[in-house]
C-alpha cells in the first residue's frame, strides 16, 4: 500500500509545498472520510457519542477537524464543501449524517429517551425516600427531646 505524501501530519511548510492538485486531493479525501466516518457512527446504537458534535455540527468547524489517527485533515478552501460546488453530494450525505447523529442525540430514535424516562422515575422514587427518612429523623428529634412516649 503507498501512502501518498500528503495523506499523514504535515508541517506548515511540507503543507506549503505541496501542488495545488495534492492539496485538492487531501481536502476532499479527509471530507469523504469525515462523512463516511459520520454515517458509519450514524448506524451504531451509541455511535453519536463516538465524537463531539463540535467538531463537525457546521462546515466551518467539519473544515477545521483534524483528526491524525482517522487521516482526518484540515483544510481551508470553503468551496471543497460548498452547496454549489462540485461536492454538493457529498455535502448532501454530510447534511443527511448530521441529521441522523442529532436524532440520536435527542432521543429519537434509538436515543437516550428511554434511559432519561428511567432516570426521572428513579429521582421520584429517591426524593419520596428522601421525604420519608427526613420525615424519620424529625420524629426521631422530636421523641429525644421530649423523652420516650409513654403509653397511657
Amino acid at each position: 500500500m503507498t501512502v501518498e505524501r500528503w495523506d499523514r501530519v504535515l508541517t506548515q511548510y511540507e503543507f506549503d509545498h505541496l501542488a495545488g492538485v495534492e492539496k485538492g486531493r487531501r481536502a476532499l479525501t479527509s471530507f469523504e472520510r469525515k462523512v463516511a466516518l459520520l454515517e458509519a457512527l450514524g448506524q451504531e446504537p451509541d455511535g453519536y457519542r463516538s465524537v463531539d458534535p463540535k467538531r463537525y455540527k457546521d462546515r466551518a468547524k467539519l473544515r477545521r477537524w483534524s483528526d491524525p489517527e482517522r487521516k482526518l485533515w484540515a483544510w481551508g478552501d470553503p468551496n471543497v464543501d460548498s452547496p454549489e460546488g462540485k461536492n454538493f453530494k457529498l455535502l448532501k450525505r454530510y447534511y443527511e449524517a448530521i441529521s441522523t447523529l442529532e436524532k440520536k442525540r435527542k432521543g429519537k430514535p434509538n436515543g437516550d429517551a428511554e434511559e432519561i424516562r428511567r432516570l426521572k422515575d428513579v429521582i421520584v422514587e429517591l426524593e419520596q425516600q428522601n421525604a420519608s427518612l427526613m420525615a424519620q429523623l424529625a420524629l426521631a428529634q422530636s421523641l429525644s427531646r421530649n423523652g420516650p412516649i409513654k403509653a397511657r
